[in-house]
């Protein structure tokens, strides 16, 4: 029979498009030759549908052998697969293609274009001067500038037309900024040999329109699915329909919308480009047929009434008054959820998912512009095991190759500073020729010795030397030895202010190759040979070539350059496995289809996307040079919507809130809400209630589950300490698992990595300046007592006086102290003998479990002339208030007044106590403050150590646990082991905290 098609037709919405065309061209030539069929020519908008049209083909076959068309994206006309000798074009077109500069790639084009504006940069003397990564930064949306002119076959010189007075001052220097990189570039396409892609489709499409228009091809062609929003698009879909045997086949073209409406459809409208389209072929919306056989043909889909409804143009809404009740038909396989939040919405989501694959064959995809919101489905459906095929794929940034790399030159910017260093270090592909085992064995040894505490030296080499002074040895220094050596060229390289990029990249491939090696060596088979390797490899490879000529950058920028690199390319892994389960943004989403549709994020800002301001033209600039203005991109939106709407089962979800503000419906969902509110079907389609209660019961603590206890260990006697400090005995009372933590299970924190002078740091300098100064002169301040302090001070802070934190912040509270507290000793030794400082002592307590050694080493204990001591703490933070002192819930001092009344302390066996002292030095203003208590101190002594006693006698039983924060009340402000009792778990009743 042949190509029976009309010129002009349509897939009214809620068919599925892709196989509406696979089967309107089988029926056709069912009773045609096998060959007939290849001789059609099929156009769609993406290459997805070009796969999805073939997998179409496949499956309505039924297995019988088939020759398919020849299907193509419109954008790859005039490439390798588009052959002249397929498409029945001439000498003239493959002359015309064979003249094209070849396009640029997208990273090339990036650098070139940050090169540009990194130069311009560099000119300016009004501060207008930025760092090489910022240069690429505006360089990728300065490349999407170029793609809008260009897709609209613009002329950057239009910015010329523009009236300076009507615009701001600062639009203006945009302007000018535009002008003057974009007058630069196709200079240095023409030097390169290149030309843009934009530009290169743009004279392919018009080379075919000219080509089809003056020798109309004799095969059938087929546009399908176009919009003609682009004009190169336009002019070949208007040749197309006037072929001899041409059609052009419309996505979900509006025939039940009344002719008033049709008239008066504004730009935000689904149908208006399709208006647009249709005047310019000048074809009526009447004579636009449905596509497929006779018998097939059928009208609109009740979904389909009821979209052309809500979707109604502001001149004709007072329609919906005369509306009468939506046929149940339409709302038949229409749910619409409203979640909480953002989190939920992404587990109602993914349990959807899941359930429509239970059924054998059956398809599911979300469709969202909202990458955070697929990000989240992904990681839901890991609960399953379950991985879904995403159109965005994975950023190259994001896989494992394009990790170790990025974790590779943010350690170089730093110059091996410890954290990027173990960062990298700690990577799966580091094993330095090693079993990765070996290696990770050696890095925690460096780790410990070396990075954690303070920051060693830079580069390596500090590394190496700090674990010199560690007494690092054997294989593990040798090891970074040959780091350190395998790293010094790269590291060389960041370090300078300025440096070629291409060597920087050189060297730092080379380097990562060499840390990915394994036990034999190949590091750069394993390195590429990972997730996004290979692409990150060609990458690279080109980017090198491209840098070559470009000027030189500051090394440390060089973390922040390779992360902008990187950007903006993905990878796509597509498995067999996955086709059931899609994840697909709008513009992948066109003329697709799936058993259930989930239109996911439907609120404003998503759906359709917020119209940001330009950060390079205003709208009124935009709309004079004749750019596609933000209302016909919201009517592109709303067709996208339009057609996933009329889908057979779909699902429409939103959240109420996001990142905890509240988000607004999107504008579509308020109106079908309108509607089904109007005629009483709201209840009927919303399903909130029903999916709301199923993730609450997915992740709830069912209550016969037993509660999660607190730990209670119960050690044996033997293991129980029987020695501890007046300063443990505080934390045994609060948090009693602490001390089975460090006394009973060995277990010390480890210092932080790169760890910066703190609180703890300052309040250690100042003890040790105090505790100096007072065995100096224990009897009587020397002349010029402050300057002696000072002196000692700094000797006691050391290095870290010289780091810019210490010296601008904690030296001068330091000096604040010093002058505070030589103005309290010439007042306080007055009446001393002696200041003894750091005194050590020890009391025996008698016990079930056997003696119990308290030791104490006091901060210093005055002696006075009366022959009664006064025993004294520094404290750098706040004070124990007196009522805590006499309760015992801060035994410190008390215990250590009963240690000197019982003759504890070597050097003061006769005397006893007479006052406890806490002196507060903050450094701040005041600089310090101290409390004395000295009342009854004999009787609080005695107290102190009777409750001791009887605290020891308690846990000598073992069937005494040592439990986490047994009061909340007198809980610790911080515990080293919280984390080892799993605090957060079980003081929440299992809740999630």
């Amino acid at each position: 029979m042949g190509f029976l098609h009309p010129h002009v037709a349509t897939v009214p919405p809620g068919q599925p498009f892709i196989n509406a065309i696979a089967a309107g061209l089988i029926n056709d030539f069912s009773d045609s030759p096998p060959e007939a069929l290849a001789d059609v020519t099929v156009l769609l908008p993406t290459r997805r549908a070009t796969r999805s049209l073939r997998e179409a083909f496949l499956s309505l076959s039924h297995g019988k052998a088939l020759l398919l068309p020849r299907i193509h994206a419109i954008g790859d006309v005039g490439e390798d697969e588009f052959s002249a000798n397929e498409s029945g074009t001439t000498d003239k077109f493959n002359h015309a293609l064979d003249s094209m500069l070849p396009a640029i790639s997208p990273p090339q084009r990036k650098l070139l274009i940050a090169q540009l504006i990194h130069k311009w940069w560099s000119t300016q003397t009004n501060g207008a001067r930025g760092t090489f990564d910022q240069a690429i930064h505006v360089s990728s949306g300065f490349a999407r500038l170029l793609d809008q002119f260009q897709a609209a076959r613009l002329d950057m010189a239009l910015l010329d037309t523009l009236v300076p007075e009507e615009h701001a001052a600062h639009w203006q220097e945009t302007i000018d900024f535009i002008r003057i990189i974009s007058e630069q570039w196709p200079t240095l396409l023409s030097e390169r040999g290149l030309s843009d892609q934009g530009m290169r489709r743009n004279l392919m499409l018009e080379n075919l329109t000219v080509l089809w228009r003056d020798s109309p091809p004799e095969t059938p062609v087929v546009a399908a699915g176009s919009t003609g929003s682009l004009p190169a698009t336009a002019d070949l879909l208007t040749v197309i329909a006037k072929l001899p045997r041409g059609c052009v086949l419309l996505p979900g073209l509006d025939q039940n919308l009344d002719d008033k409406s049709w008239q008066t459809l504004e730009e935000t409208h689904p149908q208006y480009a399709l208006k647009r389209l249709l005047k310019r072929l000048n074809i009526d919306r009447k004579e636009v047929q449905d596509w497929g056989n006779k018998e097939n043909r059928a009208e609109a889909t009740h979904r389909s009434q009821l979209l052309s409804e809500l979707m109604r143009p502001e001149a004709t809404v007072d329609a919906w008054h005369k509306l009468g009740t939506p046929n149940r038909a339409a709302i038949q396989g229409l749910r619409s959820i409203t979640c909480p939040d953002l989190a939920t919405e992404a587990t109602t989501i993914a349990m959807m998912m899941r359930e429509t694959i239970e059924i054998a064959g059956l398809t599911v995809a979300l469709v969202t512009p909202d990458r955070e919101l697929a990000q989240r489905v992904k990681v839901e459906l890991r609960r399953w095991n379950l991985d879904v095929d995403d159109s965005a794929g994975i950023a190259l940034a994001d896989t494992t190759a394009g990790v170790f790399l990025r974790l590779v030159a943010s350690m170089a910017s730093a110059q091996a500073a410890p954290i990027p260093a173990l960062a990298m270090l700690k990577h799966h592909l580091c094993s330095a020729g090693m079993t990765h085992e070996s290696f990770r064995d050696h890095v925690a040894t460096i780790e410990r010795a070396t990075l954690r505490g303070p920051r060693p030296g830079p580069g390596f080499q500090g590394i190496l030397n700090a674990a010199r002074e560690a007494n690092v040895t054997g294989k593990t220094l040798t090891l970074l030895q040959s780091i350190a050596s395998a790293g010094k060229h790269l590291l060389s390289l960041t370090s300078s202010a300025s440096v070629p990029l291409a060597d920087i990249l050189v060297s730092h491939v080379a380097f990562a190759q060499w840390l990915a090696a394994d036990t034999h060596g190949n590091g750069e088979g394993r390195l590429w040979r990972e997730e996004g390797g290979e692409t990150a490899r060609m990458l690279l490879e080109e980017v090198i070539s491209t840098s070559r000529n470009t000027s030189p950058v500051c090394g440390h920028d060089y973390g922040a350059i390779f992360d902008k690199l990187l950007a903006d390319t993905a990878i796509h892994v597509n498995h067999a496995e996955q086709k059931r389960l899609c994840i697909w943004g709008p513009l992948e989403s066109r003329l697709q289809h799936a058993d259930l549709v989930i239109i996911g994020e439907l609120n404003e800002g998503t759906w359709p996307r917020r119209s940001d301001t330009d950060a390079w033209l205003n709208r009124p600039m935009r709309q004079s040079l004749g750019m596609m203005t933000p209302e016909q991109m919201v009517g592109l939106s709303a067709h996208d919507f339009g057609q996933l709407f009329c889908a057979p089962n779909v699902a429409l979800i939103r959240s109420v809130k996001k990142a905890g503000s509240e988000t607004i419906p999107s504008r579509w969902l308020v109106r079908l809400n309108a509607i089904l509110h109007r005629a009483g079907l709201e209840e009927t389609v919303d399903n909130s209630a029903h999916w709301t209660t199923l993730v609450d019961l997915l992740d709830k603590t069912y209550s016969e589950r037993k509660q999660i206890l607190p730990p209670a260990p119960c050690p044996p006697i033997s293991a129980r300490p029987r020695r501890l400090s007046v300063t443990r005995i505080e934390r045994w009372m609060q948090d009693p698992y602490d001390i089975f933590a460090r006394e009973i299970l060995q277990l010390r924190p480890l210092d932080p990595i790169d760890a910066a002078p703190d609180a703890a740091d300052y309040g250690s300098a100042v003890h040790a300046a105090l505790d100096s100064f007072v065995r100096r002169y224990p009897k009587q301040l020397p002349d010029k007592a402050l300057q002696h302090l000072l002196s000692i001070g700094k000797d006691c802070f050391g290095p870290a006086l010289a780091k810019p934190s210490v010296h601008i912040f904690w030296w001068p509270r330091f000096e604040r102290i010093a002058s505070w507290f030589i103005e309290l000793e010439q007042s306080r030794r007055l009446n001393l003998v002696q200041s003894f400082s750091e005194q050590h002592g020890q009391l025996q307590i008698d016990a079930p479990g056997g003696s119990f050694t308290l030791t104490a080493k006091a901060d210093r204990i005055d002696l006075r002339v009366d022959g009664t001591l006064d025993i004294i703490d520094y404290k750098t933070g706040s004070l124990p208030s007196k009522a805590k002192v006499y309760s015992g819930e801060a035994p410190q001092l008390a215990l250590e007044a009963a240690i000197a009344n019982n003759g504890g302390f070597d050097n003061l066996r006769n005397a006893p106590s007479r006052a406890l002292v806490h002196v507060r030095l903050s450094g701040g203003r005041p600089a310090g403050d101290w409390q004395m208590i000295d009342q009854d101190i004999p009787s609080l002594a005695a107290e102190a150590s009777s409750g001791l006693a009887q605290l020891v006698a308690a846990f000598d039983d073992e069937s005494i646990p040592y439990h986490a924060v047994p009061s909340a009340d007198r809980a610790p402000r911080h515990s080293n082991y919280t984390h080892l009792a799993r605090v957060s778990e079980w003081s929440s009743n299992g809740e999630d905290v």
